[in-house]
This record gives C-alpha cells, structure tokens and sequence, in this order.
C-alpha cells in the first residue's frame, strides 16, 4: 500500500502494510523503479500514528529519536551573513511559567546559559566566551572565571591526591 513515490528523485514516502500506523521516508538508487524495493534498509525517517519522529530509528520513544551507528550530530545554524542571529535550545515546564531556559549562541559567539521570557544579556546566568573565559552572573568575564554577584562570592575547591586524601577549602 504504497501513498505516494518518485523514484527520479531518489526518495519515496509511504504507508505500507506492514507499518500501517504512520509514515515512513525512503531514499532511493538512482537506477531503482518507483515503488520497488522499499524496506527497512533504506527507511531514513519514520513518524509513527503517535507523533514521534524518528531518524534513523525504526521505534522512536521521544518525539524526536535521531540514531545512527556512528557520530550523531544534531546542527542548528544561522546563515544570516549580515546579522549574527540567535542560535539556541529553550527549555520550559509548568514551573518555570512564563519563563525558559535557554542555552545557546545569544546573537555572539559566546555560548550561554539564560533564564527568562527572552535569550537576552540580562537573563544571561553563565557564559562561556570563545577565548575560554567563563562568567557566572557576569555576561563579559574578564578572566578564566569572573563570578560577579551582589553578595561576598566565595570559591570551595577540592584538590584529590593519588593516595585518596583530600586537600580543600574556601578561597575568597
């Protein structure tokens, strides 16, 4: 029971019998007739009757399933030559309201950590520069790690040796 195919172009979308609650995407030879040999070897997506996008995946259990055998790389990209865009992941649930995290390229190079209605400077909570400088509540470190902060900020560090005893204490 094959939707619909277009062998010429090296791809085939389907809703066979064998999978009858949802969609799954095929790409084709080049020298391969339009509705032969469709199987599970060269399915590249399935969105199964449940609304979970699997690439790569034959039974996602997400609604976004990307698996390969080798690296898996998840890109997102601004090709906005003129403007550097924001590029970023936000996160939200019933406690955050109104509010997101967010984690990504706030319209620099510098990778950061937000929270709040936007991914703005202000609402930056870490920051990690391109140069390797680290802020905490600091959206310009000016040093390896700046944390700036209306109170005395105080730094616990913790040093192992290799017979297991510990050297620690507050610095600041």
């Amino acid at each position: 029971d094959i939707a619909n195919t277009h062998g010429s172009s090296g791809y085939a979308y389907t809703k066979h019998a064998g999978y009858s609650t949802g969609i799954t995407f095929h790409t084709l030879g080049a020298s391969v007739t339009a509705g032969t040999n469709i199987t599970t070897a060269n399915e590249r997506m399935r969105i199964t009757g449940t609304g979970y996008v699997g690439i790569g995946e034959t039974s996602p259990d997400t609604k976004l399933h990307i698996s390969d055998d080798s690296d898996v790389y998840l890109t997102l990209e601004s090709t906005n030559a003129s403007t550097n865009e924001e590029v970023a992941l936000k996160y939200s649930n019933a406690a955050t309201s109104t509010n997101y995290w967010w984690v990504g390229l706030n319209q620099s190079d510098d990778y950061s950590l937000a929270y709040g209605t936007s991914f703005s400077g202000a609402n930056t909570r870490f920051l990690v520069t391109e140069s390797g400088n680290v802020g905490i509540g600091s959206a310009s470190p000016a040093m390896k790690l700046d944390v700036a902060g209306a109170t005395k900020q105080q730094l616990y560090t913790a040093y192992y040796h290799s017979d297991h005893s510990t050297l620690a204490g507050y610095v600041g």
